[in-house]
C-alpha cells in the first residue's frame, strides 16, 4: 500500500516538473517570436500568486481607499458626522419651535386679558438625554458605602472614647472571631468574649514583653503581654500557651491556640486590654 501510493506521488511530481515549451510564431512567415519553458508546477504557483495578489489588492482597496464607499453597508465617516450634527440642529429648532409657540400664546393671553395658560418650559436635549450613560448605584456598591459609612463611625466613636492622653497605636486583632460578651463597666465585665473555632490562632495585639503564662484557677491558660505606653493585654481561656514568660513578642505574632481546658470546654476567649489601672473596650479600638 504504502509502496504504492510513493509510486504514484512520484509520477505525479514527475509530471508536475516536466517542461513545456510554449513558442510564440509569426502567422505569415512562421518565424519564432518568443518562447516560454513552463512546467504545471510552476504554473501553479504562478497562478497561485497571481490570486493572492489580487485579494490582497482587494481588501487594500476596500479599507484604504474611497471605493469602499460604493461597497453596500459602508459609509463616508464625513457623512455620518453630518447626519449627527443636522440631528442636533433638528432637535434643537424643535424646541425652540415650542417654546416660540408658548411664548405667542402667553402673549395673546397677556393683550387679551386672560391669565397666562402655560409657562416656557426648559426643556433638555433629548438626543444629549439619550447619549448621557446613567450611572444607578448598584446593590454591591450600595453595601460597601453602608459598611464604610459605618466603619468610619465606629473608628470615630472609639477615638471619642479613648481617654486624652491615649497613645496613637495601631491595635491587630488577636483573631477574627464573634464576640459574645460585650465590656460593660457596670457589671464588671472589664473585657470581651471572642468566640471562634478550636486551634484557632491568638496573636498578639501589640508588641512587647511576656509577664504571666500559666494556668489559673479562674480563666484556665492565661497570658499576659506587656506593651508600651502603659498598655497591659490579657488573653483567657486558650487551650495552648504558645510563649513563656520573659518571651519578646511582636504585633500579630501568634502566642496562644483557641480551645478551652475540660472545666471551661466551650467558653469564648476573654480577651483585655488595660491602659495603666483603667480598662479599656477592645471594640472601640480594634475591629474584629
Amino acid at each position: 500500500m504504502e509502496r504504492g501510493f510513493s509510486r504514484y506521488f512520484s509520477l505525479l511530481m514527475q509530471r508536475l516538473r516536466h517542461r513545456y515549451r510554449i513558442q510564440v510564431l509569426d502567422e505569415q512567415d512562421f518565424e519564432n517570436k518568443q518562447t516560454f519553458r513552463l512546467s504545471l508546477l510552476k504554473l501553479m504557483v504562478l497562478l497561485g500568486g497571481a490570486l493572492m495578489g489580487m485579494v490582497l489588492l482587494t481588501i487594500y482597496l476596500v479599507a484604504f481607499t474611497p471605493i469602499r464607499e460604493y461597497i453596500p453597508g459602508y459609509a463616508d465617516p464625513q457623512v455620518r458626522i453630518e447626519l449627527q450634527n443636522l440631528l442636533f440642529q433638528t432637535d434643537s429648532l424643535q424646541k425652540d419651535l415650542i417654546q416660540k409657540e408658548i411664548l405667542l400664546g402667553n402673549i395673546q393671553a397677556v393683550l387679551a386679558g386672560a391669565p397666562l395658560p402655560k409657562t416656557i418650559p426648559n426643556m433638555p436635549d433629548s438626543n444629549l438625554i439619550n447619549y448621557l450613560p446613567s450611572y444607578q448605584r448598584s446593590k454591591v456598591d450600595s453595601t460597601f458605602r453602608a459598611q464604610f459609612e459605618y466603619d468610619e463611625k465606629q473608628a470615630y466613636s472609639a477615638l471619642a472614647k479613648q481617654p486624652r492622653d491615649f497613645p496613637s497605636v495601631l491595635f491587630f486583632p488577636p483573631f477574627k472571631g464573634t464576640v459574645v460578651d460585650s465590656f460593660d463597666l457596670e457589671k464588671g465585665q472589664y473585657g470581651i468574649g471572642l468566640m471562634a473555632s478550636k486551634n484557632e490562632v491568638v496573636s498578639a495585639v501589640l508588641p512587647g514583653l511576656v509577664v504571666f503564662s500559666d494556668w489559673t484557677m479562674g480563666g484556665g491558660y492565661t497570658i499576659i503581654v506587656q506593651h508600651d505606653h502603659l498598655l497591659l493585654s490579657v488573653y483567657r481561656n486558650n487551650g495552648v500557651l504558645l510563649k513563656r514568660v520573659g518571651d519578646p513578642v511582636l504585633a500579630a505574632e501568634p502566642i496562644a491556640l483557641v480551645g478551652g481546658g475540660v472545666e471551661i470546654d466551650n467558653e469564648p476567649l476573654y480577651f483585655q486590654i488595660w491602659y495603666g489601672q483603667t480598662p479599656l473596650n477592645p471594640q472601640s479600638i480594634i475591629r474584629f
